[in-house]
């Protein structure tokens, strides 16, 4: 119950032998379907160090998936007791410790989860966690091709000539959810690395909202080679190195205690009478600073609007101090939220909506084809209105459906566009950003 509540599930009254976790429901979440994985993955984890994995003699959790009306009344309540039998029926023939998941549900899990292949009842298995850069290359381009932010990339280039010459720079990045942030990322990383130009990540993560110095710990991870599996001897050593980059042994100890490092000083005492964000922000200078010396390198740090305040105070403190670094910090962040940073420290770039040719390009290959059908382009980019994520969900929805065809690689619809409903990835979406509005405003 408690990986539940943690992951940001609601607990639903079941039997004696199960527990049941609704994850989007009564409040609209971001990620529902990965909340459960994961929180399925830490049952199995807490049952494993608890039991022992010998002991483990029951299946651990099935993953299923409905959609329900965006008001969230009581009456769109999700029907948990029809989706009991479906979930129990999985696990019937489920081995121990292993955690099921449905056909439709797979492939929102493929990008973050290593999943083992469909058997006869179209049920797939998690077999765990894939790793970070993997994560982070297939959620890249898990949306499609880079269409129509040719010019908001080469903004971003221009930007890191001047820090190639010396002169940080600071720049905020824009977007509504499916905007192509992540994406622009991606294309830039994949472009600088091999001209000699370093490129560092931090996320946050809004499964874990409110934690201390989260994106900080993320970027750390990034900057030590740090990943999920890691032990507490592989993290102690992928920390100290932090000491090349000119960090002190106390400001060693302070970003592996990020990590839940445990040292023999004691943590309290080797602060002395400067507080701890003192500390983060000044190892956190001198590591950007040590980097930046050998070459350039930009500063990725995504998903602002989702930042823990502790971390906050430092990226502000950081966006200050990297004028005289060879460093170019990027912050994506979606419209509406403020990171209070001047704009004399740093630029802004808001990532408009695609053009009706990219729009067109964009879903034209998302369904395989060399052209669409004049009313189908049509309706794709009124439904979409530009949003690049949005038109590769909706093509996926088409295809999978067979709402279209394909003739001589030109798409064409099969049934009147208007009976359409929205995906339901988007509807999800659209929910957890009016849930997350304030009463007025929704």
């Amino acid at each position: 119950e408690r990986a539940i509540r943690e992951a940001g599930g609601h607990l639903v009254a079941g039997g004696m032998a199960e527990v049941t976790g609704l994850f989007g429901f009564p409040k609209a979440l971001e990620n529902a379907p990965e909340r459960a994985a994961r929180a399925a993955l830490e049952v199995r984890r807490r049952l494993s160090d608890s039991l022992g994995q010998e002991q483990l003699l029951l299946p651990c959790a099935a993953v299923t998936r409905v959609t329900v009306a965006l008001d969230r009344s009581v009456d769109a309540a999700p029907p948990v007791r029809d989706l009991m039998p479906r979930a129990l029926a999985m696990l019937d023939d489920a081995s121990p410790g292993e955690v099921l998941v449905t056909t439709d549900v797979a492939p929102v899990l493929e990008t973050a989860f290593q999943l083992r292949g469909a058997g006869a009842e179209g049920v797939w298995s998690i077999v765990g966690l894939r790793r970070r850069t993997e994560r982070l290359a297939l959620a890249a381009t898990g949306s499609g091709g880079f269409i129509g932010r040719e010019a908001e990339l080469q903004r971003i280039l221009r930007e890191l000539s001047s820090v190639c010459d010396g002169h940080g720079r600071v720049l905020q990045i824009l977007g509504e959810p499916g905007a192509g942030k992540t994406r622009l990322l991606y294309e830039l990383r994949t472009l600088v690395t091999p001209r000699d130009i370093a490129f560092r990540l931090g996320r946050c993560d809004p499964q874990t909202t409110g934690a201390p110095y989260e994106l900080l710990t993320d970027l750390v991870r990034d900057v030590c080679g740090v990943d999920d599996t890691d032990g507490p001897e592989e993290l102690h050593a992928k920390v100290r190195r932090l000491r090349h980059l000119g960090l002190s042994p106390r400001e060693t100890r302070v970003f592996g205690g990020l990590f839940g490092l445990e040292y023999p000083v004691d943590p309290v005492r080797d602060l002395g009478s400067r507080p701890r964000v003192l500390w983060l922000l000044e190892g956190m200078r001198r590591m950007l600073h040590a980097l930046g010396r050998d070459q350039p390198m930009v500063v990725a740090l995504e998903d602002l609007q989702w930042l823990d305040a502790s971390s906050g105070d430092v990226v502000r403190m950081l966006a200050r101090a990297v004028h005289d670094m060879r460093v170019l910090l990027l912050l994506t962040i979606r419209p509406g939220y403020d990171l209070s940073i001047s704009e004399d420290v740093a630029d802004r770039m808001m990532l408009q909506p695609l053009d009706i040719e990219s729009v067109r390009g964009l879903a034209a290959q998302a369904l395989g084809v060399e052209r669409l059908d004049e009313e189908l382009a049509s309706w794709i980019t009124s439904r979409t209105s530009g949003n690049p994520g949005f038109v590769v969900e909706l093509c996926r929805m088409l295809r999978e459906s067979g709402a279209v065809e394909v003739r001589r690689r030109r798409a064409k619809a099969t049934s009147p566009l208007e009976d359409l409903d929205v995906p339901g990835s988007i509807q999800e979406l659209v929910a957890a950003t009016v849930d997350g509005l304030k009463s007025g405003e929704r």
